[in-house]
């Protein structure tokens, strides 16, 4: 209630204030929502919307991760650690976009900010990826092993030729239907170690249900996405300078809108 001195007009209001960075900062749900498919229409609005409100620091952040990723992608050995750092810097990212949802402007420096907290467990995340990923690999050069056993023994005219095809086909379809709940497990596990302190295996695994509960929201982001990248890349890859912090800012604003408050 605002109260004021009627012996002095003069005196300001004592209406208590509201705190916006506290009212940006939600708290996370015990069961995460299930949303409609069209849900992802609007996270690629919010990314265009908190895109243009600070075009440069999101083309930096995002162009500096990618080139990070890639130089360190290319060296020998130190390449696999691509891999491990890539959940600390979706972190930094996401740690960008509360900033900026909180009234703050996001810097190209936020982009490490997953260093200065839960940097262990974001890499955990990593580790846990490729280790299921090699796992993964192994699997299929198991299948392709046994299928290329009786072209080498017997010939392709060998009797086995036929069953040994199929065992090497079913490998390699093992392989693709482990590889999406990888990748689900660590499409919003970053945002929840870094955000609320998630043990990384409890992440992994909220990640993992909540994008299997919401699948529809994430295929029409996911198409979405591929319509923009596609349309991005035509003068000159340039578009990409856009596409790619407005989807990754969309991609923060699905994680607020299923997991938080």
């Amino acid at each position: 209630m605002t109260t004021t001195d009627p012996a002095n007009p003069f005196v300001p209001p004592t209406a208590r204030l509201e705190d916006h960075s506290q009212k940006a900062s939600s708290s996370l749900r015990v069961e995460a929502r299930v949303v409609p498919a069209d849900a992802a229409m609007g996270w690629i609005r919010t990314g265009w919307t908190m895109f243009q409100q600070a075009p440069g620091a999101w083309i930096g952040i995002v162009l500096l991760y990618f080139l990070i990723i890639v130089v360190v992608s290319m060296l020998p050995v130190i390449g696999m650690l691509s891999a491990v750092l890539s959940p600390v810097f979706a972190a930094g990212i996401i740690l960008a976009c509360e900033a900026q949802h909180r009234g703050s402007a996001p810097a190209v420096a936020d982009l490490f900010a997953g260093f200065r907290k839960n940097t262990g467990n974001l890499m955990l995340i990593g580790v846990l990826y490729m280790v299921a990923l090699v796992g993964v690999v192994v699997l299929m050069a198991a299948g392709g092993l046994a299928a290329a056993i009786p072209f080498m023994a017997m010939g392709r005219n060998s009797p086995a030729v036929p069953a040994a095809v199929g065992v090497g086909i079913l490998f390699f379809l093992g392989a693709f239907v482990l590889i999406l709940p990888l990748s689900l497990s660590v499409w919003w596990s970053p945002a929840l170690v870094a955000v609320h302190d998630v043990s990384p295996f409890e992440a992994m695994k909220r990640s993992l249900l909540v994008c299997l509960r919401n699948w529809r929201a994430l295929l029409v982001f996911g198409l979405l996405a591929g319509v923009m990248c596609l349309v991005a890349i035509s003068p000159l890859g340039l578009g990409l300078l856009v596409a790619g912090p407005v989807l990754a800012i969309g991609w923060w604003a699905g994680y607020r809108e299923i997991f938080l408050e």
